[in-house]
């Protein structure tokens, strides 16, 4: 729930934005309507295109500031695609995102487990004194992922966050298609208003 929750604040958002940035007139993305009508292949190379532009955005970071310009455009790219996991009618589509949306998780596990860009987040400089807060919330990022883990323990921690990664993912999937349900006795329902029953079907058994 709390995943679907954040998917629709991102994806109604006009900007995406960071507690140290905003964006300026040439780079804000302008409001657009979330597509739905994904023709077959679509929405996997629409998904693989915004890793591939966020794998080499990885490789022009040189601070802090960098890399979250990086993670935020590709949250914007890639969420609306993440999104139709839990909108779409089509199951197929819904497969398609929701193995998207897995491969998120798991590259954001591959960025926070890189001691070379934990080090060049902690070599920034800031631009402005209250960036101090935002810089900081970054390192305990890096150090919440192993950053003071051998490099043979690192690569254990990086391996069973990616297990839980994928546990995560077959568990929202199997929870999003979910079709049970459950039946309630009219005497069960008093004090029900009359018009949200009407919504609901009865049971003819």
């Amino acid at each position: 729930m709390k995943r679907m929750f954040m998917s629709i604040l991102i994806v109604i958002s006009a900007i995406g934005c960071s507690p140290a940035k905003k964006r300026n007139s040439e780079k804000e993305k302008l409001f657009t309507i979330i597509r739905s009508d994904y023709s077959p292949g679509e929405l996997e190379d629409l998904c693989e295109e915004a890793i591939d532009q966020f794998k080499s955005s990885l490789k022009k970071v040189k601070d802090v500031y960098d890399l979250d310009w990086a993670i935020t455009d590709f949250n914007d790219a890639i969420e609306p695609y993440g999104f139709m996991k839990y909108v779409s009618t089509d199951k197929k589509l819904r497969a398609v995102a929701g193995e998207c949306e897995e491969t998120q998780s798991k590259l954001m596990v591959d960025v926070y487990t890189r001691r070379d860009l934990y080090q060049k987040v902690k070599a920034t400089v800031l631009k402005r004194p209250e960036d101090k807060y935002f810089l900081n919330i970054n390192i305990k990022k890096f150090k919440a992922n192993g950053m003071a883990l051998s490099d043979s323990d690192l690569k254990k921690f990086k391996s069973l966050k990616k297990d839980l990664a994928e546990l995560q993912a077959e568990f929202s999937k199997n929870l999003n298609e979910d079709t049970t349900r459950v039946y309630f006795a009219e005497d069960e329902l008093k004090g029900v208003p009359d018009n949200f029953l009407k919504t609901k079907t009865k049971n003819k058994e």
